[in-house]
């Protein structure tokens, strides 16, 4: 619980961003309870509610309540990692996502939702997830469908690389001389999202018949649907780094 010194922070916070931002008092208010709920400490909320009201503003989204730029901001701080006064990082990515490609902030959260789990335990950053998703966004794939796809693609890419990959996905790597050291480095990490991406779409080339099986093969079809477009993206000269 918060003592009465804290309580008059917040509030004094609260009536400050009021003044400054668009959004009123009772809005940052309500997107401090939020934070509260995700388990900020008071000065955790004072420090990060700036991060708030700037993606809200960015996005033209709503602070507070469910599905509010608060509860969406944090949820993926939390599954990220993301420690409090990471808050601006959060916030600057998930704005750049939206105004910079076909996504909505509520596109972007539902696809990391679906996805985070799979790229944080295989040590690809915020960064490298929402870049793969303004990707699939720019290719009309959004949302949880978007996040599924990712997800199956990073999950079914690992099993190949390793003793668990079966015949079938052993078969469509050989196709191209795709090798573990393609994907993996030399402590077992899966490769930046960038350079895999990048070495695939060399050693599969511009696509045909065979390329669409052999990556269906590795991926599955639900993985295929996440990996052509990051493919094709390479291929039309995009890169990551403009995302």
């Amino acid at each position: 619980h918060a003592t009465k010194e804290e309580m008059r922070l917040m509030s004094e916070k609260a009536m400050d961003m009021g003044r400054k931002t668009v959004f009123t008092i009772q809005e940052i208010a309500d997107s401090m309870k939020f934070l509260g709920m995700a388990g900020f400490s008071p000065k955790d909320i004072v420090g990060t509610i700036d991060a708030v009201t700037a993606l809200g503003a960015a996005t033209d989204t709503a602070i507070g309540g469910k599905g509010g730029a608060a509860d969406m901001m944090t949820n993926m701080m939390t599954a990220f990692g993301m420690a409090a006064d990471q808050s601006m990082r959060a916030a600057n990515i998930m704005s750049k996502a939206t105004v910079s490609a076909n996504l909505t902030v509520t596109d972007l959260h539902e696809a990391l939702k679906y996805a985070a789990s799979d790229f944080t335990t295989l040590g690809l950053s915020f960064e490298e997830a929402s870049a793969a998703i303004m990707m699939l966004g720019n290719a009309g794939i959004h949302g949880s469908m978007a996040g599924t796809a990712l997800g199956n693609m990073l999950r079914k890419l690992s099993i190949a690389m390793t003793e668990f990959g079966t015949k079938r996905q052993v078969k469509g790597l050989e196709q191209f001389g795709i090798t573990a050291s393609d994907v993996v480095d030399e402590f077992g990490n899966m490769k930046s999202l960038v350079q895999v991406v990048d070495t695939l779409f060399k050693k599969i080339g511009g696509g045909n018949v065979k390329a669409l099986a052999a990556i269906q093969a590795i991926t599955g079809i639900r993985g295929a649907r996440g990996l052509i477009p990051l493919i094709r993206e390479v291929r039309m000269g995009k890169s990551f780094g403009e995302y």
